[in-house]
């Protein structure tokens, strides 16, 4: 029996947890934000809707405002930024591209860098807050660049700006 209950289930791990699985089989209908989502679904005998995730429009390339944007994040016009846009989950890996960030600056020292982290340094929720199947816990990042010596080289937003 299907409950009037449409989730939208951003869908990027394989295998998809039972935990999820298990909530989707009373769902009126399943909506999925990429098609790898709708296969791993479709894998497990759940039908769902592609209704792709809509962010193309937020996150553009705007060549005219690179130096106004240079200038707000006091990074000089002719340095090398690297970005990463994430919620700050463990899935993402983070601190693995913190560590390639390091090992880049490390094999390059003589290039001016910077990495923006467009993300949240603090986690969300508790690692006891988490329930069965893929955790969505938060990372603390802030430890993991100072030990990696990046304290200077990271920048990121207030957490207001994030949520």
């Amino acid at each position: 029996m299907a409950v009037n209950f449409v989730p939208i289930v951003p869908i990027d791990h394989q295998p998809v947890s039972e935990s999820i699985l298990s909530s989707l089989s009373t769902a009126l209908k399943v909506i999925t934000i990429s098609r790898f989502g709708q296969w791993e679904l479709r894998n497990r005998n759940i039908e769902s809707e592609y209704i792709p995730h809509g962010v193309s429009s937020v996150f553009k390339h705007i060549p005219e405002r690179k130096a106004e944007w240079r200038k707000m994040w006091f990074f000089d016009p002719d340095e090398f930024i690297v970005g990463i846009v994430a919620m700050n989950r463990a899935r993402k890996m983070i601190p693995q591209m913190l560590r390639g960030y390091a090992r880049f600056r490390e094999l390059n020292p003589d290039v001016k860098s910077h990495l923006m982290l467009w993300t949240d340094i603090y986690p969300a929720t508790s690692p006891e807050a988490t329930a069965a199947g893929v955790a969505d816990v938060g990372v603390n990042l802030l430890p993991e660049i100072l030990q990696l010596g990046l304290g200077e080289a990271v920048r990121w937003p207030e957490r207001k700006l994030i949520w």
